[in-house]
């Protein structure tokens, strides 16, 4: 009854009070207890010397596109300490970047007691055989609004770290022997798992992740083609991003009234939930349900109103999106300067382009679905992409627009830092994003002997002359399609027929003298 009565007090000091409990604080912060004497309730505060290196590190990932331990190792060299121990360490790097206590919000009821499935030490008695803590669905959360003295970073830079954070991850360049174009951008249609690359004597491909079956490995050069003639063709031509722009945003009207009505079927239904919380507090209070049954009403009543409640800042959080008149004058000025250095690109440069205005690519068999995004600048392109480093500025002296593959003294990918200025940079200097989607068809496989077109141009030729050899073979296929075909591979195909062996013949005059 104690442990009951402790748990529903602290439940309705979180929900109804919005008071932080007095746990051990995250980084930048100190709890200050209750002074009965004073009359003083417990209250949250901020460290202000932890609170400036949380700021830094922040800094780092959102500005910078550092990782988690490259943040470690800066930490280190520069001689900051941690809360407790001489070192910080990974973990606690990680656990400050995720922690969206720093913007605002604060959680209770994230974790349960459970029992360790590998236990550390195997004693005979344990007074306490739950030791270890699990993360419960995000559902069963329950949110604490801290005041806006409380919140150490903004909003938006929180929501970037985490997205800089996730490109980290997906973009880190460990174990990597190949330089495939689009790294961790293609999906496969058929199932929605990732193309990975695959390797195979010597050529590169991309594959299913899962190995559905449903769609075919293709040659990374034939899908790197479509997907860059298609976005090289809309940088080239505004216009077909235009077109894009209008057919979303004509969906996105649609979609407010959709929205509204679920708004308002959010408020119908938190309204419903009120009435029945009191009805169950009211039966409580007549003595009809006891204590524990309480309990268990309540905690339904609260994970169906959490649920609404993400739901309706889901809703607040929709994006509004800019007028077309200003998103054609924002996306002119982007393309024009894109097009200054698109032609004349590298490899490395062209992937870190594509990551820059690409948000997926969907492989469909026949052609790819590229779902891209540019910024829209409240001045122009020229000072959402003018923010750059030195070592930038040595790579791309003659364009000043786009990160290069240089490593700077600190270890860190400068195209990561370009690309969290561009989302988000400094001064507000983006407004919006605009969001289209293009396609691009695959080219036509190149001519193969061992295809089944280059079998029935072989059966063809054996049928036409009477016991060819290899070389007249291979010289009738050069006349034919324009294509050089080797010995070894026309016997190959010759053998996949079943037909029966030819001389090899006798070697060209120009393949002697050349010997």
């Amino acid at each position: 009854m104690i442990a009951d009565r402790t748990r529903r007090g602290r439940r309705h000091k979180v929900e109804t009070r919005q008071q932080f409990i007095g746990t051990l604080p995250a980084y930048g912060y100190r709890y200050v207890p209750k002074d009965k004497s004073a009359g003083n309730n417990g209250y949250l505060a901020i460290v202000s010397e932890e609170a400036s290196v949380v700021r830094q590190i922040y800094e780092w990932v959102s500005e910078e596109g550092l990782s988690a331990r490259k943040v470690v190792r800066r930490l280190n060299k520069r001689g900051i300490p941690p809360r407790k121990g001489k070192q910080w360490g990974k973990s606690s790097v990680i656990r400050i970047l995720r922690n969206e206590m720093y913007a605002g919000v604060w959680y209770y009821n994230k974790h349960y007691g459970c029992k360790p499935i590998r236990p550390m030490k195997q004693d005979r008695y344990r007074q306490e055989l739950k030791t270890s803590n699990r993360l419960r669905p995000r559902s069963e959360w329950l949110p604490v609004i801290l005041p806006d003295q409380l919140r150490i970073v903004g909003r938006d830079q929180w929501k970037q770290v985490q997205e800089q954070l996730t490109r980290n991850i997906t973009f880190s360049p460990r174990n990597v022997k190949h330089l495939y174009l689009l790294r961790g951008l293609l999906t496969c249609g058929g199932c929605g798992a990732a193309y990975i690359g695959d390797p195979c004597h010597g050529k590169f491909y991309y594959r299913c992740s899962k190995r559905c079956g449903k769609l075919p490995t293709v040659r990374d050069s034939r899908m790197d083609e479509a997907v860059w003639s298609a976005v090289e063709e809309a940088v080239l031509n505004p216009a077909i991003i235009y077109e894009q722009v209008a057919k979303h945003q004509e969906r996105e009207k649609k979609n407010a009234g959709q929205l509204q009505n679920e708004s308002d079927q959010i408020e119908r239904e938190g309204r419903k939930l009120a009435d029945e919380e009191s009805r169950v507090l009211e039966a409580y209070r007549l003595g009809i349900i006891s204590p524990s049954q309480l309990g268990q009403e309540l905690e339904k009543v609260n994970l169906r109103k959490n649920a609404l409640n993400n739901r309706k800042t889901q809703l607040v959080e929709q994006p509004k999106t800019s007028t077309l008149p200003a998103i054609k004058r924002s996306v002119a000025d982007y393309c024009r300067q894109a097009a200054e250095r698109l032609k004349s690109f590298t490899l490395e440069e062209r992937q870190h382009f594509l990551r820059l205005i690409i948000n997926s690519v969907v492989f469909e068999g026949k052609q790819v679905r590229i779902r891209a995004i540019i910024p829209l600048a409240q001045a122009g392109a020229e000072r959402a992409l003018t923010a750059m480093t030195d070592a930038s500025k040595k790579a791309f002296a003659s364009i000043s627009r786009f990160a290069s593959m240089a490593i700077d003294h600190d270890g860190r990918n400068t195209v990561e830092d370009y690309f969290s200025q561009l989302r988000i940079p400094k001064g507000e200097i983006l407004i919006d994003y605009v969001n289209f989607e293009l396609f691009g068809k695959l080219p036509e496989k190149p001519f193969s002997i061992l295809s089944n077109e280059g079998l029935e141009l072989v059966r063809l030729l054996k049928q036409k002359q009477a016991n060819p050899t290899l070389r007249e073979l291979c010289d009738r296929v050069r006349e034919e399609r324009g294509v050089e075909v080797g010995i070894s591979s026309m016997s190959r195909a010759l053998r996949t027929l079943n037909l029966s062996p030819t001389r090899r013949g006798p070697r060209p005059k120009e393949s002697k003298r050349a010997a």
